[in-house]
């Protein structure tokens, strides 16, 4: 069978001598040492003298493709591999066979071009997190085996639209089909600019507040499509011809409707009544299956740097005369697929809603001053932190977030329908000032709390004395923890299923820091009560917006207030201490009863090998020691379980298990068994929510012996890495001595 593949001659070809890019090094090791994959050639991008990026082109087979796969996909596929100079961009996949399919989880792509597999879920800076070349190849693998079986999106989940996702946002309020059946009248009005260059634009009830003293008015047209099925997700057009083609393709002659909808009435209309934009308001029933009944009516949109009238006289439904427009009943419209109307740019918006929510707020007042501190993300929690901290007087804030504010937040965050497409930071000043009239000031940095290199927040750092985390990622607490420049830490959030909140703090001089008090909560959950159920999900989540990232968890405002009003006096509390601390609160709802758990925390130990720091605790070290006592004549040993953070070039030591029963000790060697281990590793990496998991082993030596490696050892550790080279990891091997320990790291190349 003949394959026509993209063009993509305007690279320049090179041999692979001349990669320079590490992750292109890497990946063509990687991929010279997997059957799966051939190298093709190897290209790059150079801009006056500057390199841009370069690809890998690979041919990868994948045998669990069905033989005639219904959605397209083959059993060989041509891809190319793009790495961009800048590391912070996810490499891209793109597809090169000119009809390869376009299904769901694709990245959105100009019509004609190569199709672009979009592989996780995830932000970049969370895939980097566990990133090698190895499993990236295993992902494009399960890409393409999914696809071509129709499994990657879950049965379960939410159909899907029509369309990519957008940063151009239109927000509609939460009951728009009740209000459209009602015959309401919408005026659609342009929100403030976001720092992403997105748009927001609001469409509100003729005659509603928000209104008043607003002339950023755009025009609409609305229109409907018949049902469509979920998994027909299409190219987004990017001008009026593609729009035009689409709607062709689904049987609906738009020319036609648009004609209806540019009408004016008979005796013209005044030209400066004409908004700049235009936006197109689709209707979509939308259903699973081709035979199924709609599940849910979903909205799309399009906007148009053009008013309705322009846009009429464009396509040659009106004509202008003097400052008056006409409907053109003699005109001739160009409907060839050269027509110049047919090139007039669009863009896709994602759709969005209000929630229909009830909040309340709770007062409480403290006579402590508080300090000048900063707080790192205001969304849920920290909003709220900040609205109880404001309205108790205490402390004086700078409150750092990237996020703008959207429909679905308002369920749980302190901002108000009006606040929606305004960064975070701004919606909690105002509130702070709504509440003080300015009585305690607010400052906001609308940046990325874990970006050290911006200015403005490492000047707040230098005027405080306490930093709040309430970013709800693990990303900020483990870069702050690498800084000996910023204030004492004190870490909160509450767990996935609302049951439980946390508080990790850090000593005054910060000798132990968040990263190891976030390992020793893990070995806490692993090991005493608390942590049978803390880290589970058991409320679920739901989409919140049209990309697959944007995940949010089910939870009522409810449990956000009760663990916030806990969390907000113990911060104040915890602050007045110099000492660490480690708590965990369990609330239930049968009775609204709280538990209260204590982990003392144990003195950081960081050993530094090659490039990679490596943190453990005298806790753990402890533990160690006693089960080599126990375990005296003879060695012992088991699993070192931990976690790797290659952001921060971190590797952490959380836990270890102890000898299973089939193992074989004596005074002089030990080798472990395997009865239950695997199931022992899976059941804590769902407990910790897939933080924890096997990094490597660990054994003692016999009495009268320090923790000298031994030949065997060394035997071992390049063993143990050969086995997790397959995933790109390096291998971690501790030894307890008489009276020291030593810890050994090795990658294999």
């Amino acid at each position: 069978m003949d394959v026509e593949y993209h063009d993509m001659g305007w690279l320049e070809e090179i041999p692979a001598s001349d990669l320079t890019l590490p992750r292109s090094l890497s990946l063509y090791s990687a991929i010279k040492q997997n059957n799966e994959y051939s190298l093709i050639k190897v290209l790059r991008a150079v801009h006056n003298s500057v390199l841009k990026f370069e690809c890998l082109v690979v041919d990868v087979t994948c045998d669990q493709v069905p033989s005639r796969s219904s959605n397209g996909i083959l059993y060989r596929e041509r891809l190319l591999l793009k790495i961009d100079v800048n590391e912070k961009q996810l490499i891209h996949v793109l597809a090169l066979r000119k009809n390869f399919p376009i299904l769901l989880h694709q990245n959105q792509t100009r019509t004609g071009t190569p199709a672009q597999l979009c592989l996780y879920f995830d932000g970049p800076e969370n895939v980097f997190r566990t990133w090698t070349p190895q499993n990236f190849l295993k992902r494009i693998i399960w890409w393409l085996e999914k696809s071509s079986r129709g499994e990657l999106h879950a049965s379960d989940q939410p159909v899907e639209g029509l369309f990519f996702y957008s940063r151009f946002e239109l927000v509609l309020p939460s009951n728009f089909r009740e209000l459209q059946a009602a015959g309401t009248t919408f005026t659609f009005i342009i929100g403030p600019e976001r720092q992403d260059k997105g748009m927001t634009i609001f469409a509100w009830p003729v005659g509603s507040p928000e209104l008043i003293n607003n002339n950023r008015r755009v025009s609409v047209i609305e229109l409907a499509l018949p049902p469509i099925v979920h998994s027909q997700v299409e190219q987004s057009p990017y001008n009026m011809g593609d729009l035009i083609n689409l709607f062709q393709s689904k049987d609906i002659n738009l020319i036609d409707l648009l004609k209806t909808k540019l009408a004016v009435p008979q005796g013209g209309v005044d030209i400066a009544t004409d908004y700049n934009m235009t936006v197109f308001v689709i209707t979509v029933p939308i259903k699973r299956t081709q035979d199924a009944d709609p599940e849910r009516v979903s909205h799309y949109a399009f906007f148009l740097p053009v008013g309705l009238l322009t846009l009429g006289i464009n396509i040659g439904f009106l004509m202008r005369h003097e400052n008056k427009v006409f409907n053109d009943a003699m005109g001739t419209i160009d409907t060839s697929e050269e027509a110049a109307w047919r090139k007039q740019p669009i863009d896709n918006m994602t759709v969005l809603h209000f929630n229909s929510a009830e909040t309340s707020r709770l007062k409480s007042g403290v006579l402590n001053p508080g300090p000048q501190g900063i707080l790192v993300g205001v969304g849920a929690l920290g909003s709220v932190l900040l609205d109880l901290w404001t309205r108790s007087g205490w402390g004086v804030w700078t409150v750092i977030d990237e996020d703008h504010l959207k429909p679905h937040n308002l369920v749980r965050h302190i901002g108000t329908a009006e606040d929606v497409g305004l960064p975070k930071v701004d919606v909690a000043a105002q509130h702070a000032y709504s509440i003080t009239l300015g009585a305690t000031k607010v400052i906001g940095i609308n940046a990325d709390g874990g970006d050290f290199s911006n200015q403005s927040l490492l000047d707040a750092h230098k005027l405080s004395s306490l930093v709040v985390d309430a970013s709800t990622t693990i990303n900020y607490p483990r870069l702050a923890s690498k800084r000996d420049d910023v204030a004492r830490h004190i870490s909160v959030f509450v767990t996935p299923n609302g049951d439980s909140s946390v508080l990790l703090a850090e000593d005054q001089e910060r000798k132990t820091r968040l990263r190891t008090l976030e390992a020793q909560y893990y070995r806490a959950l692993i090991n005493q009560e608390l942590g049978q159920h803390n880290l589970y999900d058991t409320g679920g989540s739901f989409i919140s917006g049209s990309s697959c990232r944007d995940i949010s968890f089910i939870m009522p405002y409810s449990k956000i207030m009760n663990h916030a009003t806990t969390l907000s006096e113990q911060v104040m509390t915890a602050s007045e201490t110099t000492t660490s601390a480690i708590r965990v609160w369990n609330r239930s709802d049968a009775d609204g009863s709280v538990n209260s758990y204590h982990i003392a925390p144990e003195p950081e130990i960081c050993l530094s090998i090659d490039d990679f720091d490596i943190y453990l605790d005298e806790g753990l070290v402890k533990k160690i020691r006693s089960l080599r006592t126990q375990g005296l004549p003879n060695e012992t040993g088991g699993i070192l379980l931990g976690y790797y953070d290659f952001n921060v070039k971190t590797i952490v030591i959380v836990d270890v298990l102890s000898a299973p029963a089939d193992s074989l000790a004596s005074p002089t060697s030990f080798e472990r068994g395997t009865k239950g281990t695997q199931q022992q590793v899976q059941a804590i990496a769902k407990m910790t929510a897939d933080m924890v998991g096997y990094i490597g082993e660990w054994h003692s030596h016999p009495a009268g012996h320090s923790a000298k490696p031994s030949k065997d050892d060394f035997y071992q550790i390049l063993f143990l890495s050969l086995g997790m080279a397959e995933d790109g990891f390096p291998a971690i091997s501790l030894i307890m001595g008489e009276n020291d320990m030593q810890v050994l790291k090795c990658e294999a190349k």
